[in-house]
């Protein structure tokens, strides 16, 4: 609408624009069939949509007719309307379906498919075929399981499910829900340059009870937190070109909601396998004296703690507090070529590959080559009698299986004084890492630990043992394929 007086001026100026020129062509004859061309098409539209609601058996379609409307009947007079249209012109039926779907066409890309697509007819079709698709998708055990990598390597891959920390409080003009707005952006566009806009990707948040709120939050105040939460998490995936699902639940008890929010989230084969986090590193451990971030880091330990229970892969990105994710994932220029480092230490599956070469398919980070460094252990360089040319060889024979591509291959021996603690052996990897990185690093992938039961009732401590590792790195994404077994780094 347009004018003083909210007047379809522009429709009336586009319908006079396509009628005049075939009011001049002077032939009576040429403007009645056109016209009942038109006529016929509409009707023919109208036919059509009454035959998928009919046969789709929608709840909202109630027509006012005395008998029961039945698919063959639209159907029928969809063919009686084609029958007219061949009868009265055998060229001009063609062009009048080009030009009804590209008039459709455009309608619904100059309205951003609020025009078109919507009606119930179409929302119907795309119902049917969805949940006919979800039913033929049997659910496969080896896909849904943490150690799907290693069981199907070549057909495994990750569904994504990435849980955004939040805060929340009550405003003067209503609920407030706060994110790390950097680390929830770099997440999820890590999620989009992983997942190449493909799969499932689902983002979703665990809202705390407000602290100002004394009582339990009623349904409807619950709500409306959920619904301001989704919005930035809608602004957030719009920001990242990510399609994927949004959830978000709101709890005064986190651990109860995070695992039934890991476990129960998705639908048949439609079920995240991995669980995806975000943690911004710093170089000393006074930052977690904010009591926010140490709430968070309370939250990270707890998370994966439950989510490894789960059977679920984990991936933790660490990100330094010095880089952002245009640095990281930026389009390189013509001749500039970067590395992905894959140091791979827990030989307890192949997810840190296929991570890595998942993540060279994307555009911004397909001019990089892998770099697989294989972290040779003291116990197992004295279980196993092979020298560090033959554990090479077999690398690069595991990779030819994997159908990976590496540009180089080394292997690293272990120390079996650093071996035999923890925290010497993240320093030591952190040494080796940093020692072996270079300017063009992009990214580096190792093994993540899994926290132990004491980890969660103390979670500084394994925060400093994940700081140790990727303190002065580049962006490090550490992975966790869901072993039953600690196997530390």
């Amino acid at each position: 609408t347009s004018g003083n007086h909210n007047e379809p001026q522009r429709a009336t100026a586009f319908t006079c624009a396509l009628a005049l020129p075939f009011a001049w062509a002077g032939g009576i004859e040429l403007v009645a069939l056109c016209a009942s061309a038109l006529f016929l098409q509409m009707y023919l539209t109208m036919d059509i949509c009454c035959m998928l609601l009919a046969a789709l058996k929608s709840p909202g379609w109630r027509p006012r007719w005395p008998l029961n409307m039945r698919p063959w009947q639209s159907g029928l007079a969809a063919f009686l309307c084609i029958s007219v249209m061949l009868i009265l012109n055998v060229t001009i039926f063609p062009w009048i379906l080009i030009t009804s779907g590209v008039l459709a066409a455009t309608i619904s890309w100059l309205s951003g498919s609020t025009e078109m697509g919507s009606g119930d007819a179409i929302a119907g079709l795309q119902y049917s075929i969805a949940l006919q698709a979800l039913h033929s998708l049997r659910e496969d055990s080896t896909l849904c399981s943490s150690n799907g990598a290693d069981l199907a390597p070549l057909s495994w891959r990750p569904q994504l499910l990435c849980l955004l920390p939040s805060s929340s409080e009550h405003g003067p003009s209503g609920p407030v829900v706060e994110f790390l707005k950097d680390e929830a952006q770099t997440l999820l566009l890590f999620a989009h340059h992983l997942k190449e806009g493909q799969g499932l990707t689902i983002a979703a948040t665990v809202i705390p009870t407000p602290s100002s709120v004394s009582s339990a939050l009623d349904t409807h105040q619950a709500g409306k937190y959920v619904f301001v939460a989704k919005e930035q998490l809608v602004k957030f995936a719009e920001c990242a070109e990510l399609p994927c699902f949004l959830d978000a639940t709101i709890s005064s008890h986190f651990e109860a909601s995070v695992e039934a929010l890991i476990d129960c989230v998705g639908v048949g084969a439609l079920r995240p396998n991995t669980v995806l986090l975000g943690w911004r590193v710093h170089r000393h451990d006074g930052a977690l004296n904010d009591v926010r971030l140490e709430r968070f880091a309370s939250e990270l330990v707890l998370t994966v703690h439950r989510a490894l229970l789960l059977d679920k892969a984990v991936l933790l990105l660490c990100m330094p507090h010095d880089i952002t994710s245009d640095q990281v994932f930026a389009m390189p220029s013509e001749d500039e070529h970067g590395t992905i480092d894959v140091w791979w230490v827990a030989h307890d599956g192949a997810l840190p590959l296929m991570i890595a070469h998942l993540l060279q398919r994307h555009e911004a980070l397909s001019g990089c080559g892998m770099r697989v460094f294989m972290y040779w252990g003291a116990d197992e360089a004295a279980a196993d009698e092979t020298t560090k040319e033959g554990v090479e060889a077999r690398t690069r024979r595991f990779l030819r299986l994997l159908r990976i591509e590496a540009v180089y291959i080394e292997v690293v021996a272990g120390d079996p004084l650093l071996d035999a603690g923890v925290p010497l052996m993240n320093e030591r990897l952190n040494h080796l890492m940093v020692e072996r990185s270079t300017a063009s690093t992009r990214l580096a992938i190792t093994n993540l630990t899994g926290p132990l039961p004491t980890h969660v009732s103390s979670p500084a401590i394994y925060m400093k043992q994940l700081r140790q590792v990727c303190v002065g790195m580049p962006p490090v994404l550490l992975v966790n394929g869901g072993s039953a077994h600690y196997a530390h780094l």
